[in-house]
């Protein structure tokens, strides 16, 4: 998970939040697809929860507090997110992220600051992702199942990929060297995209420089 920078929703979308009756499945399809557009391109494609990369052929959207619990704010552009489709309509065990989410609620949202979420997050060599808090933790194992096989295999993969550019590097790896290397994983690409499974690279390299 990463922390996503919310930016001005679209205007699409304040202007249907204005009519009278409207919610969000009543969204015209035209703002939708703006709404789409937008979450994507702040949270640079990449799924809110997993961090796999996304598009709009295979991307929902997501309510960090649901529809039905929560009428008041389907509209609310600082709970909407970009989630994976999280292998929707397989079982449930083999479901993630928002498909498997569903109505549950969670005690952290990637999208506001003042929750610190990455704070409470760290990873395994394995890939598993873990929280130290104990509550925190069952959300990611019980109402996201982050920690299902493709998703660690895939961070443990960014794990030992980082590990091998730093083992390659000639000489003695600097603090400088691994704050450009963090760099590296925070900024976007010519087309506005994250780097896949970034937050688990950020992490990685972070820890290095913490023992430096």
């Amino acid at each position: 998970m990463i922390q996503i920078n919310k930016e001005y929703e679209p205007s699409s979308l304040t202007n249907h939040r204005c009519q009278s009756y409207s919610t969000f499945d009543n969204l015209p399809l035209e703002a939708k697809d703006e709404l789409r557009q937008s979450l994507l391109k702040e949270q640079g494609y990449l799924c809110c929860y997993c961090m796999m990369r996304i598009s709009v052929e295979n991307m929902r959207v997501e309510h960090w507090h649901c529809q039905s619990s929560y009428h008041d704010e389907q509209l609310d552009y600082s709970n909407l997110m970009a989630s994976c489709n999280g292998n929707e309509g397989h079982k449930k065990h083999d479901q993630h992220c928002d498909a498997r989410k569903g109505n549950h609620d969670l005690s952290h949202n990637p999208s506001n600051p003042d929750h610190d979420f990455v704070s409470l997050i760290n990873y395994l060599g394995d890939g598993t992702i873990q929280s130290s808090n104990q509550e925190f933790d069952r959300e990611l194992n019980e109402i996201l199942n982050l920690n299902f096989a493709r998703l660690k295999r895939n961070r443990k993969s960014v794990m030992e990929g980082v590990h091998e550019i730093l083992r390659r590097k000639a000489g003695v790896v600097t603090t400088s060297h691994l704050k450009r290397l963090i760099r590296v994983w925070q900024e976007k690409d010519r087309d506005g995209k994250l780097k896949e499974y970034c937050g688990v690279a950020i992490y990685y390299v972070t820890k290095k420089l913490q023992r430096i």
